[in-house]
């Protein structure tokens, strides 16, 4: 049971589908209301939800919304709330955050929840009270992460590498590509859409319950986001912290917001992720140094307990004073 009672708003889906079991597939247990309506469609700019629901969100605790768009429509109807921003990029090249900083210093917005400390630093700069400001890193699901087997740095020997996901230039194709190289290496891409890398074994998406199998069969875990990708300054990749819940070696590219996380050489290699000879060295410097392989997936599974999405939940919920800190 959740601390909070919660009701969901959710734009309305086709066709049937059995909640529970969605929720199940999610890890979530918690009693949750959903309510799906149409007026949280985009065609209709989100005026007709707040229209429609307006003497309900000023009567609850909290309302909370991911969507900037929606934020200021509430700010606009004197609905105090709180606003998550994800990409702070995109709400600044929209224009968007001269009215975010306004209503947020008229306490209109109660809370803004970056997702790195990276975006926190930069709405400082851009005029927010820190005192309004909460950091709410992604998470993962502890309840499907629970079961995956220990590292074994036997298996080193013979590594094998699995990537869960997308593959493009952004999350690191080259790096994989230089990888593929190695002939006692295996590579296992996983739901990459047809992606062609050299040696590599391409399998199509499995469901989420299925996705710690896939990284317990994993004996090094590659996070090579590169800097191109246009949310680097702000982001919080949710594969990251898979990637520490599985307890096993990482090696990551050196960015700011990765090592916000990751520390070098205590649960993480950090490399240029510009430069593939860097990880390959990674790599091998893991195959001849099993303690300090050991080490690093040791400290991963310390770190993992940090960073579950209840745990996120309850750290936002102490920051809007809805549970005691």
């Amino acid at each position: 049971m959740f601390p909070v009672e919660t009701t969901l708003f959710m734009p309305k889906w086709k066709g049937e589908i059995d909640l529970d079991e969605k929720l199940k597939l999610y890890g979530i247990d918690s009693d949750i209301k959903i309510v799906p309506t149409s007026t949280l469609h985009p065609r209709w700019k989100f005026w007709p939800f707040v229209l429609k629901y307006k003497k309900q969100l000023k009567s609850v605790d909290l309302v909370y919304t991911r969507i900037t768009k929606i934020s200021l429509i509430l700010a606009k109807s004197k609905i105090p709330h709180a606003l998550e921003i994800h990409d702070l990029d995109s709400v600044i090249r929209k224009g968007q955050i001269k009215r975010i900083c306004k209503y947020c210093n008229e306490g209109l917005i109660r809370k803004i929840i970056p997702i790195s400390k990276n975006a926190a630093l930069l709405l400082k700069e851009l005029g927010i009270n820190e005192n309004n400001i909460h950091v709410a890193p992604s998470g993962y699901s502890q309840k499907i992460f629970n079961q995956i087997p220990l590292f074994n740095a036997d298996n080193l020997d013979a590594p094998q590498i699995i990537h869960l996901g997308r593959m493009n230039e952004e999350r690191g194709k080259a790096i994989f590509e230089a990888v593929g190289t190695c002939p006692d290496i295996t590579i296992i891409i996983v739901g990459g859409r047809g992606c062609s890398i050299k040696n590599a074994e391409n399998r199509p998406v499995v469901p989420l319950k299925d996705v710690p199998k896939h990284y317990g069969m994993s004996d090094i875990i590659l996070l090579p986001y590169q800097p191109e990708i246009s949310t680097v300054k702000t982001m919080s990749p949710i594969k990251l912290f898979e990637s520490i819940a599985t307890g096993r070696p990482i090696i990551a590219s050196n960015l700011p917001v990765i090592s916000e996380v990751l520390t070098h050489e205590e649960n993480a290699l950090l490399v240029d992720p510009k430069k593939p000879d860097e990880w390959l060295k990674a790599i091998q410097r893991l195959r001849k140094d099993r303690l300090l392989a050991e080490k690093l997936a040791a400290n991963n599974l310390k770190l993992a307990p940090a960073y579950t999405w209840k745990k996120r939940a309850k750290n936002i919920l102490k920051s809007v004073e809805l549970l005691e800190a």
